[in-house]
């Protein structure tokens, strides 16, 4: 599996559902009308790591989409779970990944990350000052 790839779909599908707010820093419920980018990103991701999506509804009714074709149109209220790959990929904040990334401290940062309140993607050019 490769990590980059998998935190840019979450990324892009995180950022399609609005950025809501994090349940205690590892999951986010999600809403949105299924089109085609969202449809592709549901499949890419679930093909890398099925246990990013929690409890998904279509419609209003709890369904498993692995099993029923989806419609694009359709609403879709699902829990997207951060995955954890050998370390914490999403942080709130410049300081939160100081604090809770160790390496940091030796100068070293992760290949891949996320910055929530900076919405910051590693593989992105807009990086904070304070990563600088």
């Amino acid at each position: 599996m490769d990590k980059q790839s998998l935190l840019n779909d979450v990324v892009k599908l995180y950022r399609l559902c609005g950025k809501p707010n994090f349940m205690e820093g590892t999951s986010v419920n999600c809403e949105i009308s299924l089109n085609e980018e969202v449809n592709l990103l549901i499949n890419a991701i679930y093909k890398q790591n099925g246990d990013v999506f929690g409890s998904f509804k279509c419609d209003g009714e709890y369904i498993d989409f692995t099993e029923q074709k989806l419609t694009i149109g359709q609403n879709l209220t699902f829990k997207l779970n951060i995955p954890v790959i050998g370390h914490k990929l999403f942080f709130n904040d410049v300081d939160d990944l100081i604090t809770k990334y160790t390496g940091v401290k030796k100068g070293i940062l992760p290949d891949s990350f996320y910055l929530i309140e900076e919405d910051y993607l590693t593989t992105e050019t807009n990086e904070p000052e304070k990563l600088v």
